[in-house]
């Protein structure tokens, strides 16, 4: 067990590639949107990866360029959203990728 955004930047930094991800923070945190930016600034995603994501609903999301909405939907106070990969964030900004 361990911090979700310290052990993505540590797949990143080991090179290691998923096809899917998905990730349930804990509800009243505001941790799906910090996620998906951690997710979206750095490089553990194929070309084609899915981010499927459930979280509260009034936890709103920013979605990174690199990743774009395929299906979203409420399930009273939550959202199940899921979003696919389109470019790798090594074509992003250096300033952009792995911010926080």
């Amino acid at each position: 067990q361990g911090d979700a955004m310290a052990t993505i930047k540590r797949l990143a930094d080991h090179g290691e590639h998923f096809d899917i991800v998905f990730f349930d923070p804990p509800y009243g945190l505001k941790l799906a949107k910090k996620t998906l930016k951690v997710l979206g600034g750095n490089d553990i995603l194929h070309a084609r990866s899915f981010v499927v994501a459930q979280y509260d609903a009034t936890d709103l999301l920013e979605i990174p360029e690199n990743l774009k909405i395929v299906i979203q939907r409420r399930y009273g106070s939550s959202y199940l959203t899921i979003l696919q990969q389109t470019t790798s964030p090594e074509h992003l900004g250096e300033g952009q990728k792995g911010s926080e």
